[in-house]
């Protein structure tokens, strides 16, 4: 049954269940919301692109619907959509689909979409170690490392000023002696490249 539709023109009728799929797209970047602004924002992509995409895909999903409408499938939706809107934003001639272009480089050599992915992983890769250590060690010990790590230019006296314990040095040192002993480099890419299929790094 048709939730609604317009008459006399050739734009689709928006069915109930598409409709049922959009609404749990929002549902779902509301979740992640905030993690996509900062990761996004930090490395210069303003938060209007994350919202115009967030837009144009749940009207695209009104319309269309959705192959996959696990919440994967729909952060790898989202994820593509955002991937080619940031790469119309820096390489106008991508809209032409003149292939005789090449990518936009910085100074590094790098395209816009190569640092973006770059960001996106580092990003990543420190929320996961963070995740790691909160699921191991107790709340004491992984405040003194989450504060230790999130600003790594906070000096131990600093932070035994900030938590009021005095041995927090040991257990910040403790927890990032378990983490390179148990956490690899290749786990936390494998983890990504499940995660984000489409920004391989």
């Amino acid at each position: 049954m048709a939730k609604r539709g317009r008459i006399g023109n050739n734009k689709p009728v928006i069915t109930e269940e598409n409709q049922a799929i959009a609404d749990e797209f929002l549902k779902t970047m509301g979740k992640h919301y905030e993690t996509y602004r900062r990761s996004f924002e930090k490395y210069g992509y303003p938060e209007d692109t994350i919202n115009t995409t967030i837009l144009y895909c749940y009207e695209a999903i009104q319309r269309n619907g959705l192959k996959d409408t696990t919440e994967q499938g729909q952060k790898n939706y989202f994820f593509r959509a955002y991937n080619t809107n940031v790469r119309c934003q820096q390489d106008p001639y991508k809209q032409r689909k003149d292939d005789n272009v090449e990518p936009v480089q910085d100074e590094t050599g790098e395209t816009a979409e190569e640092k973006f992915a770059d960001q996106l992983y580092r990003d990543y890769a420190t929320l996961y170690l963070i995740k790691a250590a909160e699921q191991q060690f107790d709340k004491v010990d992984f405040w003194c490392f989450r504060i230790k790590h999130l600003v790594p230019k906070t000096s131990y006296e600093k932070l035994r000023q900030i938590t009021g314990i005095k041995d927090c040095k040991r257990r910040v040192v403790s927890i990032n002696r378990w983490l390179k002993e148990n956490i690899t480099k290749d786990e936390i890419r494998e983890s990504f490249q499940m995660d984000f299929p489409d920004f391989q790094n």
